[in-house]
């Protein structure tokens, strides 16, 4: 019997998920041998007919329940219009392979805190590390009996950062928990949920035997009551650093309670990546998308800063962060330049710069999630880019929101070697929209799923404005 009449005031809304776990003990006790359990006739009592206890198992889950999401923020991997040529990149399969126990990172022990006690009220970012270990937020591996360390980095822009390996079937990231932070501090930032951020870098040393496809980002609190998994969009880089920024205000949105957050983590999807080391820098929680106070070392499109759809996007001095993604083994980050050409349409003194590289993929491109979210409506909803190019081809526009649904608009260069205005129309698909925009991703040369280029492909760009129909 699993009795839930005593928790029913903390559930939000109707119920439509029925998950069961045959041998959960704790996040902690793993099997000596295999499991099997039968099971049948579930039924749904009122209170008071068969009593009996929860059984333990809300431990906090989303395991193999949430599946199918599309994660696709590295854009055009939900399809868009490309009639279905995600190649396989929209990763949104962490349901399924979960195994139902990442979410119960706590193991169901920790008791829950009161977090909330800190932070959040003023301006000062929170570490949560940051060169050193912090003994308010321990680095922590769930499941696979590792005590990740803090090593010192082969980049010296970065020293001591926290070096986390996936042995087997676990989850990894930094608890401020009892029985594991040696001074627990849950952090309230509550008050920076409208412009506030968790950013941290990322760097993967070792891929395993079998890479993982899809990974993952977890923030939890009040001891895993509530939690919002997300995946990262664009994977981690061998021997190459990353920027990776979510916005509260997303967190908030999707049900995560600001107030009282005591878990965060990174970590392949659950049972994949086997056999893969990382190490971890910078993980900060800011009142803006500045993050003011990291070490170094960005992906190179990171320097921080929001702007709004109604002041655009420009980068003479709010560059936003950025993050190129499926761009293949030699991919560079976003670069902030001099812009090759003011003598002709587009005066900037400095544009953004991205690579297209010929072994990336055709959907190669970059996000930002650091425009504030807006809803896309008639007053917004034509998109103009200034674009310079040294090819011919499509250029697609992607507005996502945060369920991951987006729609890419394409528009097509007629010149190169020169600036010229490229227009994305979202007019005709403002019903489609489930909820505000959180992303804008541009693929500077993505012409359909199935057409590599033969060379690189070099595209500026610049003065991405939102205007009326």
């Amino acid at each position: 019997t699993f009795d839930f009449t005593s928790r029913l005031a903390e559930y939000d809304g109707v119920v439509t998920e029925v998950v069961v776990f045959p041998d959960f003990v704790d996040g902690n006790t793993t099997r000596s041998a295999d499991t099997t359990m039968y099971f049948d006739n579930i039924t749904f009592n009122p209170e008071g007919t068969d009593g009996g206890t929860d059984g333990g198992t809300d431990g906090g889950t989303d395991g193999g329940t949430d599946g199918g999401t599309d994660g696709g923020t590295d854009g055009g991997t939900d399809g868009g219009t490309d009639g279905g040529t995600d190649g396989g990149t929209d990763g949104g399969t962490d349901g399924g392979t979960d195994g139902g126990t990442d979410g119960g990172t706590d193991g169901g022990t920790d008791g829950g805190t009161d977090g909330g006690t800190d932070g959040g009220s003023g301006s000062t970012p929170i570490v949560i590390f940051n060169d050193a270990a912090n003994p308010q937020w321990v680095a922590w591996d769930c499941c696979g009996g590792t005590t990740p360390p803090v090593i010192t980095d082969t980049d010296a822009e970065y020293g001591a950062v926290t070096s986390f390996e996936v042995t087997g079937a676990t989850v990894n990231g930094f608890s401020s928990r009892e029985g594991v932070a040696t001074d627990p501090q849950p952090i309230n930032v509550n008050a920076w949920m409208v412009e506030g951020v968790i950013s941290f870098d990322i760097k993967l040393l070792a891929a395993g035997d079998t890479p993982a496809t899809d990974w993952v980002f977890k923030v939890e609190s009040n001891g895993g009551d509530q939690f919002v998994e997300l995946s990262l969009g664009t994977i981690p880089e061998l021997n190459t650093w990353k920027r990776y920024t979510f916005n509260l205000s997303d967190l908030s949105n999707d049900g995560l309670d600001l107030t009282a957050i005591d878990l965060i983590m990174v970590f392949p999807a659950w049972n994949t990546g086997i056999g893969s080391e990382y190490v971890v820098d910078n993980v900060i929680v800011s009142p803006t998308g500045a993050d003011s106070g990291t070490d170094g070392g960005t992906d190179g499109g990171d320097t921080g800063g929001t702007t709004t759809a109604a002041d655009g996007i420009d980068f003479e001095t709010n560059t936003l962060s950025w993050e190129v993604f499926e761009n293949g083994e030699s991919s560079t980050p976003l670069e902030f330049v001099a812009n090759p050409d003011t003598s002709g349409v587009n005066d900037s003194a400095t544009v953004a710069k991205i690579i297209a590289r010929a072994d990336g993929a055709p959907w190669a491109g970059t996000i930002t999630t650091s425009v504030q979210t807006f809803t896309l409506d008639s007053s917004n909803s034509v998109v103009k880019m200034m674009v310079y190019k040294d090819k011919i081809s499509t250029v697609r526009l992607k507005l996502a929101t945060a369920s991951q649904f987006g729609i890419e608009i394409l528009a097509e260069n007629t010149t190169v070697g020169e600036w010229e205005e490229l227009t994305f129309d979202f007019t005709s698909r403002l019903a489609e929209y489930d909820g505000v925009i959180t992303e804008v991703v541009v693929f500077p040369d993505f012409v359909d799923g199935n057409t590599m280029r033969d060379a690189d492909t070099t595209m500026y760009f610049d003065n991405i404005t939102f205007n009326a129909n």
